[in-house]
């Protein structure tokens, strides 16, 4: 006769788990995306699967799925739903890239009703590259999205340098989410004065390229965005920066702000990309940033890109790229997101690599096809990628935070 794995002398089994040693104990996590820290004399419990002799931790360990039983299973599934919600909800993440050739009509439409056939309700359809020169092909799209019956929230990256008193009137009323990159926080008074319009009557983001122009400038930059009630920035590796200097200044980015908010008693700034971070280990809710999913970074699940001839590609990060091409936009949604090159993609975004399945905070990186790609040249990892490092650090940095300080 057949058994389940309950069906055994004891009433539970341990799930698979990944662990390190912080301090004087031990950092454990699971696929579900919950972590513990025990000491070692618990840890040797888990190991030796004793843990029902310290009832107290077993019921953390069981709370946390570590400890699998007959009455806890559907409440795990049910958070990993709530933290994966992502997964279910179809390509909500629309890229249109704007590029040398123009747009045409034809074209235009075209990619609007390919991504209205998209299954999410809510759509995100954002615009990056060449804007000046592509100013009448967005204002197009703006119109031709919104005769759709889906919800469509417009999103556009651009540099300071293409932001105009025409650009912005259009954006604050057409309500698109703009992200700017910045370099550096010394900007010219005419720009700073279209990016607090952008912030009085909508709203602005930014991005931080970290070049080697700003390392040690942390506090400076910090100050600058609290003190103009701008309240955060994604930073990002400019190409050609070390990434231990890069690291380095995120860390002092994290410190100053953490300082900064402390003695207001509120949050006056955060780094964004911590705050995802942060999010993924304290909370079971998905903070909508597939790039950091355990399960699958995103392409063609939750993103799609978009060239200017109506090339679809895997994500943002892809286009242009003919290896993560998976169609054109005058294929049925449904034909492109089920064909063999979309499957592949998924099946490799899933399949991580041996560097990453060791590592303890697997839960909260991903495995992404694409980076890989761009970094090595091949979709398999052989070693482990500069993301890889990168966010093993942060990571490491944020859970002594976490474990160890109150509050943080």
């Amino acid at each position: 006769m057949a058994l389940t794995y309950f069906d055994l002398e004891k009433e539970h089994v341990i799930n698979h788990y990944r662990f390190k040693p912080l301090r004087d104990g031990f950092l454990l996590t699971n696929d579900f995306g919950f972590w513990v820290y025990l000491s070692k004399g618990e840890f040797d419990l888990v190991r030796h699967n004793k843990i029902e002799e310290n009832q107290a931790l077993f019921s953390l360990l069981k709370e946390k799925g570590f400890a699998l039983t007959q009455d806890n299973v559907d409440k795990l599934v049910n958070d990993f739903r709530q933290r994966s919600r992502h997964l279910f909800r179809g390509t909500y993440n629309h890229v249109i890239f704007l590029g040398d050739e123009k747009f045409d009509e034809a074209n235009i439409k075209k990619i609007a009703d390919f991504i209205a056939q998209s299954q999410s309700r809510e759509l995100i359809v954002k615009f990056k590259g060449k804007v000046p020169e592509n100013f009448e092909a967005i204002g197009k799209f703006a119109e031709d999205f919104k005769k759709t019956d889906k919800s469509v929230q417009f999103s556009i990256e651009l540099g300071l340098e293409n932001i105009t008193n025409e650009l912005a009137e259009f954006l604050i009323i057409n309500k698109f989410d703009v992200w700017i990159a910045l370099n550096d926080v010394k900007i010219p008074e005419n720009k700073f004065e279209l990016v607090k319009q952008l912030q009085r009557r909508h709203k602005v983001n930014f991005y931080l390229d970290v070049s080697d122009e700003i390392l040690g400038k942390e506090q400076e930059i910090v100050d600058f965005f609290a003190e103009n009630n701008l309240r955060s920035f994604f930073a990002r590796k400019a190409k050609g920066v070390n990434k231990d200097d890069f690291i380095d200044f995120w860390k002092k980015t994290i410190d100053y702000a953490y300082g900064l908010n402390k003695k207001n008693q509120r949050i006056v700034f955060n780094e964004r990309f911590a705050s995802i971070l942060l999010n993924n280990i304290t909370s079971a809710n998905d903070a909508f940033y597939p790039e950091l999913s355990s399960f699958c970074t995103g392409a063609v699940v939750s993103e799609l890109g978009y060239a200017s001839n109506g090339d679809i590609f895997a994500n943002e990060e892809s286009i242009g790229i003919e290896l993560f091409k998976i169609g054109d936009a005058s294929q049925s949604y449904n034909d492109v997101v089920s064909g063999e090159e979309a499957l592949a993609l998924i099946s490799s975004s899933i399949n991580s690599s041996p560097f990453i399945e060791m590592n303890v905070f697997k839960p909260y990186i991903g495995s992404c096809p694409v980076c890989s790609y761009k970094e090595n040249g091949n979709i398999i990892l052989k070693h482990p990628s500069e993301r890889t490092v990168i966010l093993t650090e942060m990571l490491d940095y944020l859970f002594e935070r976490v474990v160890f300080e109150d509050g943080f």
